[in-house]
């Protein structure tokens, strides 16, 4: 009789460290392999609908181990054509685990690299992000969205101004925003 008890606890912790395997594959699959086509699909379809823009994106690359993503090639088309109104090469985030205690998203660390924004003045008071301006400006109602980004970067970012009625563009190339370390 006494010799049993170790067996079934025997049997009881191999049990259990067999669906905690499996947990933690479960976790890595969904991660890899599952999460980035379902985050591109629907970060396409919020940024799309929210920025009245067709955006895309290449591709989303997950690491589950590291609560960490990164997006690859967005584009934000204009409203009214084929041309770019905002390009990146790439955003990465690590996600904190203070997200889980604030009910927000809490981002450790943010990274862009290489965003381009083209925006143009159409007439004396209208840009081709006013609409985006009045959306954004207006009143919602809602009590403001909880979240924290920190530690931001952003690496080779240009700008592009096409001040349309006196026919002239500006450009601001080689924008860095973070630790020195990271400037070329």
């Amino acid at each position: 009789m006494l010799a049993s008890v170790p067996s079934r606890l025997a049997r009881w912790l191999l049990v259990a460290v067999a669906v905690a395997a499996a947990a933690v594959a479960l976790y890595a699959a969904v991660g890899y392999w599952v999460a980035p086509g379902i985050a591109k699909s629907k970060l396409e379809e919020i940024l799309s609908r929210e920025l009245a823009r067709a955006t895309t994106i290449e591709r989303v690359e997950v690491r589950p181990f590291a609560l960490a993503a990164t997006v690859h090639g967005i584009a934000v088309r204009e409203p009214d054509g084929p041309s770019h109104a905002l390009t990146v090469e790439s955003v990465d985030a690590d996600v904190s685990m203070a997200s889980l205690k604030a009910f927000a998203p809490v981002l450790d660390a943010l990274k862009v690299v290489r965003p381009h924004l083209r925006i143009a003045r159409l007439d004396a008071n209208r840009y081709s992000v006013s609409d985006l301006i009045e959306k954004w400006s207006a009143p919602s109602g809602k009590p403001p969205a909880k979240y924290s980004l920190n530690n931001i970067e952003i690496r080779d970012g240009r700008i592009d101004f096409d001040d349309r009625p006196v026919q002239r563009t500006h450009a601001v190339a080689g924008l860095g925003i973070g630790p020195l370390a990271s400037v070329p």
